[in-house]
């Protein structure tokens, strides 16, 4: 038993490190992703102070993935010890709400993707803005792609924050699967955007970018 308790204790001490380091990334991912789109919205709509709220959305964001993740990983710990019979087996299992075992992550995923889709609309919604991006500059649409596909891999890292799953079991092999649709799904949604920002954006009618924003969104939701 005492061996038992070592290698479970070692193994988590393990797991929390990687836990740390994904909160870390997707911290980082978030704070770059929504510093540029921020300052895409900001250039153009240089005459209000509005589009700066966006950062206090941000930040709610990035609260809600921390929360997120610290809840999932008070879970993940509590089944691995149950698991692992470290602690006793007749304790009560946790209570299984009608939103799912850790519903937070729909919420947080949902929150984030509520407010790129709002920047994504504002951006490719305005011509004028459109046209301003040079593909010599830095911050031009080629950085804006850039940065949209960076919802990937925040639903990458958000995703392996909730899955303890070893490789070969059903669990391990679907969330892999998830991974890599909703991965191809939202770059996918990049790339439809991406005719947005050809050379001649104006040929293609309000009702055609509207559908693409539109199908873009979709794609955007459709992890949650």
């Amino acid at each position: 038993m005492s061996d038992l308790k070592k290698k479970y204790r070692c193994c988590s001490s393990w797991k929390l490190v990687v836990h740390i380091l994904d909160v870390i990334w997707l911290a980082l991912i978030l704070l770059f992703q929504g510093t540029v789109m921020n300052y895409y919205i900001i250039t153009h709509y240089s005459t209000t102070n509005t589009p700066y709220f966006f950062f206090v959305a941000d930040f709610f964001c990035l609260a809600t993935f921390i929360g997120t993740l610290s809840t999932a990983y008070s879970h993940l710990r509590k089944v691995s010890a149950i698991q692992n019979s470290v602690i006793s087996l007749r304790r009560d299992p946790p209570k299984i709400s009608h939103f799912g075992l850790l519903p937070l992550s729909y919420v947080s995923w949902l929150f984030y993707v509520s407010v790129l889709v709002t920047k994504i609309v504002i951006i490719f919604s305005r011509e004028t803005l459109l046209r301003s991006l040079v593909p010599v500059d830095f911050f031009g649409p080629q950085l804006l792609k850039v940065t949209m596909t960076l919802a990937a891999i925040v639903f990458l890292l958000l995703l392996e924050g909730h899955n303890w799953s070893k490789r070969g079991t059903p669990r391990y092999s679907y969330i892999t699967s998830t991974c890599a649709k909703t991965g191809i799904e939202l770059l996918d949604s990049v790339a439809l955007l991406s005719i947005l920002l050809d050379d001649h954006p104006h040929d293609l009618t309000g009702g055609m970018k509207d559908l693409i924003l539109g199908i873009a969104a979709f794609n955007f939701f459709l992890p949650a």
